[in-house]
């Protein structure tokens, strides 16, 4: 019986999950592993968030020396908890991560007293230039999060580069709790 009302709620909670405005929250920092030419004015990760369509994050490619980490990554720290239901991707044609993991920073947590938690171990992307999207598990709904990590792996450019044209987050603001001091007013959703 109380499983029943447990897949009631999280329905439910997904059906009000809404796009996170990333453009209207400034304090979101927006990271990644590498910028091609480290030219972040073009190519930086704040530019898979805007709505324009030309714009993109563009990483450098994959060399021999990247054998520990042959991977790329785009993070989001979001400055308070969010509860995520959904992530979609738009990767250019060619420059695609075909697989990866979806990471995130729960509730007070930090890098340094709790590790990144995996929310999705085996994402799979198509080599297409589509929005992709990934529905999350209910922990990262229940829990709630401070910072999202996309692990980029299986880059299908030759020299191992990815380019995003857009990254979505679905999800909710934090309510307020009596107990809690990291709290958004209300009723409050974000897209992104």
């Amino acid at each position: 019986m109380w499983l029943a009302a447990f897949h009631e709620v999280r329905a439910l909670a997904c059906s009000t999950a809404t796009l996170l405005n990333f453009m209207q929250h400034i304090h979101i920092r927006r990271r990644a592993s590498s910028i091609l030419q480290r030219n972040a004015k073009m190519y930086g990760p704040s530019h898979a968030l805007d709505s324009r369509s030309s714009a993109c994050w563009n990483s450098e490619g994959l060399t021999s020396s990247s054998a520990t980490t042959p991977h790329h990554w785009f993070r989001l720290d979001f400055g308070r908890v969010v509860h995520l239901h959904a992530v979609a991707v738009q990767f250019q044609a060619g420059f695609v991560a075909q697989t990866g993991r979806i990471e995130a920073l729960m509730k007070d947590g930090s890098e340094e007293s709790s590790p990144w938690e995996i929310l999705e171990d085996a994402a799979e992307w198509k080599d297409v230039h589509e929005l992709q999207r990934l529905d999350l598990p209910a922990t990262a709904v229940d829990l709630g999060v401070v910072a999202l990590r996309l692990v980029l792996e299986d880059c299908t450019d030759f020299y191992g580069r990815v380019i995003l044209y857009q990254v979505q987050v679905w999800g909710q603001e934090h309510y307020k709790d009596a107990d809690d001091e990291n709290t958004n007013a209300p009723g409050e959703t974000f897209q992104g």
